[in-house]
């Protein structure tokens, strides 16, 4: 998400939870200036940012904070939201977990 002042990256990943076999859910979400500063003050919190990245990462296809920081440059206006999806599940009937077809106004691809 793109607004004002910040950048934020919200991650969910099935395989990131059943890869570390986690039980809860736990949803990384660094967030930047628009200069790609992060907007951490202190040690804990940058400690975590860096973690953040971390699982990013190894759980996406974007292998640096670079690459995901540039994510936030398809945003054309000043404030917005990007949702990519990766590596959707497929289900036992050769369909992917979410339904692109059926009502073509419930999820846009563009």
């Amino acid at each position: 998400t793109k607004r004002r002042e910040t950048r934020s990256c919200l991650f969910l990943s099935r395989s990131f939870h059943e890869n570390e076999q986690l039980k809860d859910v736990i949803v990384p979400l660094p967030s930047w200036t628009p200069t790609g500063q992060s907007l951490t003050k202190s040690k804990d919190e940058k400690d975590r940012h860096d973690l953040e990245i971390e699982i990013i990462s190894s759980h996406s296809p974007f292998k640096t904070e670079e690459q995901l920081l540039r994510q936030f440059e398809k945003i054309r206006s000043p404030n917005g939201t990007l949702v990519m999806l990766f590596n959707l599940k497929v289900l036992d009937y050769e369909q992917t977990e979410l339904d692109f077809d059926t009502d073509v106004h419930d999820i846009r691809l563009s």
